[in-house]
């Protein structure tokens, strides 16, 4: 029953695949109107093709004033389907390691219900649904970056700024270490603002990153 199923949805998704390119041909569907999958799209396709779905998304751009409109419903599209086929791909992959499990460990209810799931992960909705979820999970890991390269520079700055005070009160000073620890307490202060301020995605590029955590 299972593999009737997985027999059926390849020939259905695949008369998918083939009806959402003619649609995209005719232009019945304006992916460039469709914000939410517009930034998903941009979070899965990467380079220069991000920024352009990522502006459209945030109505920053006229849809055939920078960029080519055909262009930007192509790289939608072919993020949809690359993201049905990992999906997809993952699924059966997770299906074949439990045939080999015992009727007991594995029932054909269970069995009936992957192959379901499996056909339902080739629409657009799940589409959608999962390149917003990798959005949603890009930018949380962004946040966290954010977050240990501000703590890490606050280390840096608290312990340049003990070193200072070392220095400053000790016995024998030297005005040029002292010299130096000050400059470089006051790097340090800028960096952290830096970082302070910065979005996420500028900390993650490296951006708002600090010097002496290159």
């Amino acid at each position: 029953m299972q593999e009737a199923i997985i027999a059926r949805s390849v020939v259905a998704c695949s008369d998918f695949r083939k009806r959402l390119y003619a649609l995209h041909g005719t232009r019945k569907i304006l992916f460039q109107g469709a914000s939410l999958l517009l930034s998903g799209t941009a979070a899965v396709v990467g380079g220069g093709a991000a920024q352009a779905l990522a502006a459209a998304s945030a109505g920053a751009l006229g849809i055939d004033e920078t960029i080519d409109a055909n262009a930007l419903q192509n790289a939608a599209i072919t993020a949809v389907l690359n993201t049905i086929a990992t999906g997809r791909a993952q699924a059966l992959t997770a299906m074949r390691k439990k045939q080999n499990r015992t009727i007991k460990k594995y029932s054909m209810q269970a069995a009936v219900g992957d192959a379901i799931r499996y056909n339902k992960l080739c629409s657009l909705t799940e589409a959608i649904s999962a390149m917003s979820n990798a959005l949603q999970k890009k930018n949380s890991n962004a946040s966290v970056i954010k977050r240990i390269k501000t703590t890490n520079a606050k280390i840096l700055l608290g312990k340049a700024e003990d070193e200072l005070i070392q220095l400053s009160t000790a016995s024998l000073k030297s005005p040029v270490a002292i010299t130096a620890a000050e400059a470089r307490v006051e790097r340090l202060k800028n960096e952290l603002k830096v970082l302070l301020n910065a979005t996420t995605e500028e900390v993650v590029e490296g951006i708002a990153t600090p010097v002496e955590n290159r």
